[in-house]
C-alpha cells in the first residue's frame, strides 16, 4: 500500500491546440485520466473609450512613481516615471 502512494504522480499537460490532459503514472508509463477542451477565446474591448494612446506621464494619485535603476534579485529593472523601460541581468 505504501509503495503505491509513493509512486503515485499526476500532472497536467497543455497541448498545442489549447486542450489539456491530466495524466497519471502507471507501470513505467502513464494514462490520461481527464481531458479538458480548449478554453473559448476571451473577447475584451471598451468601444466607448476609443483608441487610448498615452503621451506624457502616467501617475497614481499624482505620484509619478520610480525613476532610475534598482537591483532586485539579480536583475536591474530601469524605471522612468513609474514605467518599466529597461530590464537586464545584474
Amino acid at each position: 500500500m505504501a509503495d503505491e502512494i509513493v509512486d503515485k504522480a499526476t500532472w497536467l499537460v497543455e497541448l498545442h491546440d489549447g486542450s489539456r490532459e491530466w495524466r497519471e503514472r502507471i507501470s513505467g508509463g502513464y494514462q490520461v485520466i481527464k481531458v479538458e477542451p480548449p478554453l473559448a477565446p476571451i473577447e475584451h474591448s471598451h468601444p466607448t473609450h476609443g483608441d487610448i494612446n498615452f503621451t506624457g506621464t502616467v501617475s497614481a494619485d499624482g505620484d509619478v512613481g520610480l525613476t532610475g535603476q534598482r537591483t532586485v534579485g539579480g536583475y536591474k529593472p530601469t524605471f522612468k516615471k513609474g514605467l518599466l523601460v529597461g530590464f537586464e541581468a545584474a
